[in-house]
C-alpha cells in the first residue's frame, strides 16, 4: 500500500505518517446481532452437546450388546454342540449334524462378536488416553 502510494506521487513532502491508534470499539450493529443470536445459538449449542453424549451413549451401548451377544451366541454354540454330539447316537446322523452346523454358526457370529467387542474396548482406550494426553494428564 505505502508503494503504491509513491509511485502513483500522493506521498507529500513531509513523508509518510501511520494512521493514529484508535481505540477497539464495536459496532452497535454487531451488539444487537449477538444480542438477537443468543436465544438461537444457546439452544443450538446445548442440542449439539446432547447430541455428541447420545451419540457416545450409542456406541457404548452398541460395543456392550456385540459384547452380550458374542457371550450368548458362543453359550449357544457350546448347548447346540452338546445336543447335537448326543443326537449321532440317540437320533442318527442327520439330526446331530444338524445341530452341529448350527454349533458352528452360532461359534463363528459368538466370536465375530466378541472381537468387534475387544476392538471397541480398544477404540475407547485409545480414545481416552487421546483426550488424556491432550488435556496434559497423562496417566
Amino acid at each position: 500500500m505505502i508503494m503504491q502510494a509513491i509511485t502513483d506521487g500522493r506521498v507529500p513532502n513531509g513523508g509518510w505518517e501511520a494512521p493514529a491508534p484508535q481505540g477497539r470499539r464495536r459496532p452497535v450493529w454487531l451488539i444487537v446481532l449477538a444480542l438477537c443470536a443468543a436465544p438461537i445459538a444457546i439452544p443450538l449449542t446445548v442440542g449439539g452437546v446432547a447430541l455428541a453424549g447420545g451419540l457416545l451413549l450409542c456406541f457404548l451401548t452398541l460395543i456392550t450388546g456385540a459384547g452380550v451377544a458374542g457371550v450368548l451366541s458362543v453359550g449357544a454354540g457350546a448347548m447346540a454342540w452338546v445336543v447335537g454330539f448326543a443326537g449321532f447316537f440317540v437320533h442318527g446322523l442327520g439330526w446331530g449334524l444338524r445341530y452341529l452346523s448350527g454349533a458352528a454358526a452360532a461359534f463363528l457370529f459368538g466370536f465375530l462378536m466378541l472381537a468387534l467387542f475387544a476392538g471397541g474396548v480398544f477404540l475407547c482406550c485409545r480414545g481416552v488416553s487421546w483426550l488424556l494426553r491432550r488435556r496434559g494428564s497423562e496417566p
